[in-house]
């Protein structure tokens, strides 16, 4: 990370503070749950698509201990914190991911073969494609151990193989977990695995600017990590994937467009695969804070559509032939979903009418691939009778005006010293919704 002065740290420390006390708060009133750890997330199926995932595909999300980095109070809009606790003793944890692996293996006809919804050019090239992940990165020793992966891997490669099918598999780690795993004596055992399950390397990223993703999301990675990271992968014959984040506080809305196309643009250059993921707002995150007190906006309907036409533009000239070419998260959030999500924000400029044109288009693209579908919502958004284009432009306008003639840094410090300040009376206010 690029070495930043002592006033930058200092707010880095405040957001580590705000986002441990809400957290806290959180998990220690959560419900204790015994069996929480028997059975993986993996989202709602509607129609036969995994509504909770990257694509149409499923996800597996194996909670085993907390994110290192939830408690440390990295991550701002993270949402993990809301994994209830278990009583399980720490051991019973830990080999919980072969619990909940085993439990994918009992029902494999039906959440994995039985879930896959392909129709673009990918759909007989693999037989199935899934993403497994664990609270924050499947190779933390923190959430789990060496030989329960390792076990792990190997129940699900033997199962593929056994079926004689042709994965491809999404897996979730954090790059300094990952560099660590490529040191360690883990790497010989669990290499050979990645390749049976022909493993896509998907790491938390956010953005290619050092601003927004270390002093506004709080992610603590410097790009020469990240790029050691996917340069090895490239050695080794692994494919990277890197997860961006479009919807930061303290940001326009037209910063936020430039700031995911630059990410993706940089990205693309070193045959890094994006994954697109939108904004929504889960309780007890700053960003929830911050919107409760109008000092944050979730993305507009058609900042998302514009977004995903630029990443659409950049991909597509930099395609792949053996993975996708972009993945876009749930449009919803979750698990669990959150109570506003940007098509559902009372606060959005457009219609209902142009939000859900948008939303079943960008669903639609999720599924299929196919961007041919953005020219046709644009021609259906022209039917729109509320003028919400040209309110929409006069938002980002202002936007620049009011907002935007700010530095963004002066903007942040604004936003954490305010959130700092506001703690205790949004827990209050919290505390007292619980109570209804």
């Amino acid at each position: 990370m690029r070495k930043l002065n002592a006033e930058y740290e200092n707010l880095i420390k405040k957001t580590q503070a705000i986002n441990r006390r809400l957290r806290v708060e959180l998990y220690d009133t959560t419900e204790k749950l015994v069996d929480i750890r028997r059975k993986p997330f993996f989202g709602k199926f509607v129609n036969g698509m995994a509504t909770e995932s990257l694509g149409p595909f499923p996800e597996f999300i194996l909670p085993t201990h907390p994110c290192i980095r939830t408690l440390q109070g990295y991550c701002s809009p993270c949402f993990f914190s809301k994994v209830p606790k278990s009583s399980c003793s720490k051991e019973d944890i830990f080999n919980s991911l072969i619990i909940q692996t085993q439990y994918i293996i009992d029902h494999f006809d039906e959440i994995v073969v039985g879930f896959q919804s392909r129709k673009d050019c990918f759909k007989d090239k693999w037989d199935i494609t899934f993403c497994y992940a664990c609270n924050g990165s499947l190779f933390s020793d923190a959430e789990t151990t060496q030989e329960a992966r390792k076990q792990a891997f190997h129940m699900l490669a033997d199962e593929i193989e056994k079926r004689n099918l042709r994965p491809l598999t999404y897996i979730e780690t954090c790059v300094s977990d990952y560099l660590y795993f490529l040191s360690s004596a883990e790497f010989d055992d669990i290499f050979p695995l990645l390749k049976r399950l022909n493993a896509v390397i998907s790491f938390g990223f956010e953005s290619s600017n050092v601003i927004t993703r270390n002093l506004i999301y709080l992610k603590n990675l410097s790009l020469t990590e990240f790029e050691k990271a996917i340069e090895v992968n490239s050695k080794l014959g692994l494919q990277s994937a890197a997860f961006i984040y479009a919807g930061f506080h303290s940001m326009t809305q037209n910063e936020i467009v430039e700031d995911v196309t630059n990410s993706v643009m940089y990205l693309t250059s070193k045959k890094v695969m994006p994954i697109i993921m939108y904004p929504n707002l889960q309780e007890y995150t700053l960003p929830h804070l911050l919107y409760k007190a109008n000092r944050y906006n979730l993305i507009d309907p058609r900042t998302a559509l514009r977004i995903f036409t630029n990443i659409n533009f950049i991909t597509s000239s930099n395609v792949q032939d053996n993975r996708d070419y972009w993945l876009m998260g749930d449009l919803f959030g979750g698990p669990p979903a959150p109570p506003t999500n940007f098509f559902s924000n009372e606060h959005k400029t457009s219609c209902s009418y142009c939000a859900e044109t948008i939303r079943d288009t960008l669903q639609r693209i999720r599924q299929s691939h196919d961007a041919t579908l953005i020219n046709k919502c644009i021609e259906s958004l022209q039917n729109c009778t509320c003028m919400c284009e040209q309110k929409y432009n006069d938002v980002l306008e202002q936007e620049d005006i009011t907002y935007g003639k700010k530095d963004l840094i002066e903007r942040i410090f604004e936003n954490i010293n305010f959130a700092e300040q506001y703690c205790d009376e949004y827990l209050a206010m919290m505390s007292k919704k619980e109570d209804i």
